[in-house]
């Protein structure tokens, strides 16, 4: 009788090694390989679950931090979900054996740094979201390793500037998002290490000024998002660059001026957004060489007085222009 309960014992454990132990109030699915903890007091990652986890849900969970050998346990996870934690700094090389991962959620937590190194090990992730944090600073190559990745969420954290070091092994990025930030300026050549961009959202930060060159090499770009900051001059759009924008919104800016020709290098620009700014006059020829625009937002120009519209007739190829006195926008 002995004998066969010390068998069953040790059967039962050897099971549990296997499968692993999954922790109270969480849900553990060994046949999908998916835990869900989200809603769950835990002090750390559980370091007992089945190994060969592919989906890890500890939202909300009160985590402070992020052990890399308890990380090493689940070499298989694709989706790890970190976000509405406590967490406030990460361990270099924290997630070196998670070379099959490819969704990584860390929003909404108080770590204040991204260290060099600390994504090493990520080849495959394609989608990283660090939005709603605290996030003041991410080191000169800090996302270097992240060479697969898509979509990266930045927004609503204390940045106050980027460097195109942050980006520069980014190649296959297609949608930046950093909105909700403090920043004020856009240094040229800023995203010049970020060929297959497709959307760019800088909406809700400070930015007074944008260098002449900041959208450099972003050919693919369909979507910039520049509204709700504090410009007052039109970007300048350079030559060759920005062929396939679609969509532009400066809205809710200061822009005190708007000049002939100012969007004339966007001739794929189908939408574009210049809801409430500060100008007074907009001049004839000021959206010449948009011929694919299908919409145009001008609605709340407290100070817009007078626009200048100019019609060309075919055959005489002359230019007429129209002035229309506006009291109440």
């Amino acid at each position: 009788m002995v004998i066969t309960l010390l068998l069953i014992t040790l059967l039962l454990l050897s099971i549990s090694s296997i499968l692993g132990l999954c922790p109270q109030n969480c849900s553990c699915d060994e046949y999908q390989l998916v835990v869900n903890c989200n809603n769950v007091k835990l002090p750390y990652l559980p370091p007992l679950l089945n190994p060969s986890i592919q989906s890890l849900k500890l939202s909300k969970c009160q985590i402070e931090q992020v052990d890399p050998d308890i990380m090493e346990l689940y070499p298989d996870i694709i989706h790890l979900d970190l976000s509405n934690n406590n967490i406030s700094v990460f361990e270099k090389n924290v997630f070196r054996y998670q070379n099959k991962m490819e969704l990584l959620n860390l929003s909404n937590n108080n770590f204040s740094v991204i260290f060099s190194n600390n994504f090493r090990g990520l080849h495959r992730l394609q989608y990283l979201d660090l939005s709603f944090g605290r996030l003041q600073t991410i080191e000169s190559n800090g996302l270097e390793h992240l060479t697969e990745l898509l979509e990266l969420n930045l927004s609503y954290n204390a940045l106050q500037n980027l460097s195109f070091l942050t980006f520069i092994d980014l190649t296959k990025l297609q949608k930046l998002t950093v909105a909700g930030n403090q920043i004020t300026y856009l240094e040229s050549f800023i995203f010049k290490t970020l060929p297959n961009l497709r959307a760019i959202d800088l909406s809700q930060n400070m930015i007074k000024a944008i260098a002449s060159d900041t959208f450099f090499g972003l050919n693919m770009i369909s979507v910039i998002d520049l509204s709700r900051n504090f410009l007052q001059k039109i970007p300048i759009f350079g030559q060759n660059n920005l062929i396939n924008l679609e969509y532009l919104n400066i809205g809710f800016n200061k822009l005190k001026k708007i000049e002939p020709y100012n969007f004339r290098q966007l001739s794929s620009l189908l939408e574009l957004d210049l809801t409430r700014n500060e100008f007074s006059l907009l001049p004839a020829l000021a959206f010449d060489g948009l011929f694919r625009l299908k919409k145009l937002n001008l609605s709340e120009q407290r100070y817009l007085k007078e626009i200048q519209v100019t019609f060309k007739k075919k055959k005489k190829k002359k230019k007429i222009h129209k002035y229309k006195k506006i009291d109440n926008i």
